[in-house]
């Protein structure tokens, strides 16, 4: 039978396809375009169709390039599937056990991706896993002989080969490492001692040799779970086993996939797993060793009421809070998107405020951020308008000022003209020179920063390239050089750009992160307690999400994690709710009309939402004392109902 051979070129878009002639020769190469620098090809039937395709990880494009085939030895153009970051291999595989090929890559920057097929040649939004530094190729074989594809990747950076058993649905838990030689580059599985086990070969670029791996005959292990937190709860196995309660160790045969399920007690929130686990939904262990989980309890504290309801201008788009009037309680200013306006509300310091008083602002209001400007001790409003962008591409927007005479009243507005549809303000000293600076993202161009003069205004805004259709810009210190940084949502390619600043007014080229679909909103805090800033990004769409992008302190972030909310939540805010010491998230959620609240066990992962009833729509939330009881309570503005919705923290 004749066979052909696939190769690729390094260094340009495609790849040579050479037909075997069957005499042990080869007919002249047919050159596919594929995508920019493809590093790995591998073939299979994707679709189901039994004729043989040819998928290319595209190293420079973070896309992996597919060249269905005809059958009779072409292919049809290529398509493309992207990828987080930039991949360096790819491999064919039904890793999820439903009868369809996967898509498996490796990524130079820590890990890869697994990309489920829906068997027609398709594939769904890429999940990531974590391997070791500079990953280079991968393996799949079932090493542990459970039925289940495992991976093996190669390390180039780190020296080593990560091995990640596999669920039978695509999922793979957290890596256990090998050391190879220097940077290991290609890596093979095979059954060198005929023991019916998948061994591992690994080619070493830096040392110029081979590692073997040879897998190891089976022992039992224990399992142990330990409960902590102040609330209560049971954790079982699947298989049985562990019934925690009574019964938290257990043992089982050597790599065995143990499920371990969490159920809270009715006065009690599940936090998340520790140890051999992590995250809030079932805990999958693969047992090749003793290993301990923790499953964290809360009881439920940070529990809201309802407060007074505030009626606001129309269509109120964004809050935030601050003491306008220098009386020590906390007051608010809603941006009202269909009012051209915002309305200012002074707190009585017992969850109620005065009648809104009314100032203009430009055309269609859509962001607000407090600050003192001129340096007066008195708070400023910088509001940014869409200027009906959204409706008109070429529509240039503006982003207004108000000064506060710091009596709860403010002058009139002094606008500045900004990008093609500002929807997001943030301010900060971003030149170091005491003088509070605007961020601004704008939905249909770029991202621009005007540097602040001290009294009020700001100078001619400076552009930093990165394409339309931005949602929000966060300002934090994402590297941890002293030095604040700007984190910008990308609703269209569901990126985060992290722009880091170099103190002076200038910045370095963009770091791109992967986040969950239509990001909304950004906050930053350290939510691991490692004291590296993290990210929480609100998710736009009808499934609703949190993803928790937990920050390495060089303004780099771990795979994003998803954590449910209400529906299209639009504002997310970080805060400790239940006064515990650990930062929690709250979301606004525009299409459930009400409030989630995710608890935080501190250790960068959340419990399940337990939602609020706020007014229609509602579409952002400030988090702030107002009934000055020293507890975190949140002031949601609703869009639809045209007012603002309190909940008391009790």
């Amino acid at each position: 039978m004749p066979f052909a051979r696939v190769a690729w070129k390094l260094l340009g878009p495609g790849v040579f396809v050479l037909l075997g002639t069957g005499t042990g020769s080869f007919a002249a190469p047919t050159t596919y375009m594929t995508g920019s620098v493809p590093v790995s090809v591998a073939v299979g039937d994707i679709d189901a169709d039994g004729k043989l395709d040819i998928v290319s990880a595209n190293y420079s494009a973070y896309t992996v390039g597919i060249l269905r085939g005809i059958g009779d030895g072409t292919f049809q153009a290529a398509t493309y599937v992207p990828v987080p970051t930039v991949p360096t291999a790819v491999s064919i595989d039904d890793v999820s056990g439903d009868g369809r090929v996967d898509l498996v890559t490796a990524h130079w920057s820590d890990g890869g991706a697994v990309l489920l097929g829906t068997g027609s040649g398709a594939f769904a939004q890429a999940t990531p896993y974590l391997a070791g530094a500079n990953s280079s190729d991968i393996a799949i074989a079932n090493f542990n002989n459970d039925g289940n594809p495992d991976l093996a990747i190669s390390n180039s950076q780190t020296n080593d080969v990560s091995i990640l058993f596999g669920t039978g649905n695509g999922m793979f838990p957290l890596p256990i490492n090998f050391r190879v030689g220097t940077n290991p580059n290609a890596l093979v599985a095979v059954d060198l001692n005929e023991d019916g086990r998948a061994d591992l070969v690994s080619a070493n670029m830096g040392s110029n040799d081979v590692s073997v791996l040879l897998t190891h005959a089976s022992t039992p292990h224990n399992l142990v779970v330990t409960k902590s937190g102040t609330g209560s709860g049971t954790v079982t196995s699947t298989p049985p086993g562990i019934q925690c309660g009574a019964t938290c160790s257990a043992q089982f045969a050597d790599a065995t996939n143990v499920t371990l399920v969490a159920a809270p007690a009715a006065d009690s929130v599940f936090l998340g797993w520790s140890g051999a686990c992590t995250g809030t939904g079932s805990c999958v262990v693969r047992l090749l060793a003793v290993a301990k989980v923790n499953a964290s309890f809360v009881t439920v504290a940070g529990d809201f009421i309802a407060g007074p309801t505030a009626s606001v201008g129309v269509g109120p788009r964004a809050i935030a809070h601050g003491d306008f009037n220098v009386d020590g309680d906390d007051d608010l200013v809603v941006a009202n998107f269909d009012g051209d306006s915002v309305s200012v509300l002074i707190g009585n310091g017992d969850g109620s405020f005065a009648p809104a008083t009314s100032y203009a602002t430009g055309d269609m209001p859509s962001s607000v951020a407090v600050g003192d400007l001129d340096g007066d001790g008195a708070l400023d409003l910088v509001v940014a308008n869409a200027s009906n962008t959204f409706a008109s591409p070429s529509t240039v927007g503006t982003i207004s000022v108000l000064r506060g005479v710091g009596n709860g009243t403010f002058m009139p507005k002094v606008d500045f003209t900004a990008g093609l549809g500002p929807v997001a303000v943030a301010l900060g000293d971003l030149n170091a020179d005491g003088k509070l600076d605007v961020a601004i993202a704008n939905n249909q161009a770029d991202l621009m920063v005007m540097f602040g003069t001290g009294t009020g205004g700001f100078q001619a805004p400076l552009t930093i390239s990165i394409p339309g259709n931005l949602r929000a810009v966060a300002i934090g210190d994402l590297d941890l050089d002293g030095k604040p940084d700007l984190a910008v949502a990308h609703s269209s390619n569901s990126r985060i750009y992290v722009v880091r600043g170099n103190g002076n007014g200038t910045f370095q080229p963009s770091l791109i992160t992967l986040t969950g679909p239509n990001p909304y909103a950004i906050a930053i805090e350290d939510l691991n307690g490692d004291n590296k800033p993290d990210l929480a990004v609100a998710s736009f769409i009808n499934g609703g999400s949190i993803s928790v992008l937990l920050g390495f302190g060089n303004g780099t972030f771990q795979p994003y994690v998803s954590y449910a909310a209400g529906v299209n939540p639009a504002d997310v805010e970080i805060a400790d709710f239940n006064s515990d010491g650990k930062f929690d998230i709250a979301s606004a959620n525009y299409t459930s009309n009400n409030v989630s609240i995710l608890f935080g066990n501190g250790a960068g992962t959340f419990a399940a939402p337990i939602n609020y009833a706020a007014g229609a729509s509602a579409f952002a939330l400030t988090v702030g004392d107002y009934n000055s009881d020293g507890r975190s309570d949140i002031a949601t503005a609703n869009l639809s109902s045209n007012n603002v919705t309190m909940l008391l923290a009790r």
